[in-house]
């Protein structure tokens, strides 16, 4: 069993091994009771990466040919396409590798876009992504170096609710309901 992520409420998520080899494991989530897996597109293989403080998860699970593919787990899998879900922020914005451009980043944030690169690079590889929509990892530059990649996903999209939340908690008077 692989532990991959834990949020403030004590959920982790990560990975178990069902079956003999890698087509026997599966994306799990514990709540603190209990211990479920969260499915796979059809293939034998998924695992979960991280988890925000919703209960949102993302990872990859396997389809039916195969291939990988980045998944947000909100009660059911989402299929996001080819690739693997690496970072969730508390909006359900999703920071990863494989989509829309395999080998590139990718960020949901309702649509699936690729993060870019360096000019002249040809690969990124996103590892987080924060409420305000900020995200961190390593892009390719022309040279076939890489260096630090910092950039805003959309700032229109930014996580509006969380920041809200934040500002009415330390006021002592929280309007979300926190689980």
């Amino acid at each position: 069993m692989g532990r991959n992520g834990i949020n403030a409420n004590g959920q982790v998520v990560g990975s178990n091994n069902i079956g003999a080899g890698p087509e026997g494991t599966r994306a799990f989530m514990y709540d603190g009771t209990r211990l479920f897996e969260l499915g796979t597109f059809g293939g034998p293989f998924s695992a979960a990466t991280a988890i925000n403080r919703c209960g949102q998860a993302t990872g990859s699970a396997q389809t039916g040919d195969g291939t990988s593919h980045a998944f947000l787990y909100n009660g059911t899998l989402r299929d996001l396409g080819p690739g693997v879900g690496i970072a969730i922020n508390d909006c359900g914005h999703i920071a990863g590798i494989g989509a829309p451009i395999v080998g590139s980043g990718f960020v949901y944030d309702g649509t699936v876009r690729p993060v870019g690169t360096f000019p002249g690079g040809t690969s990124s590889a996103p590892v987080d992504i924060n409420a305000s929509g900020l995200i961190t990892g390593t892009a390719e530059r022309a040279d076939g170096s890489f260096g630090a990649l910092f950039m805003t996903a959309r700032p229109e999209r930014r996580c509006r609710t969380w920041a809200r939340w934040e500002a009415t908690r330390y006021r002592g008077r929280s309007t979300m309901r926190e689980r």
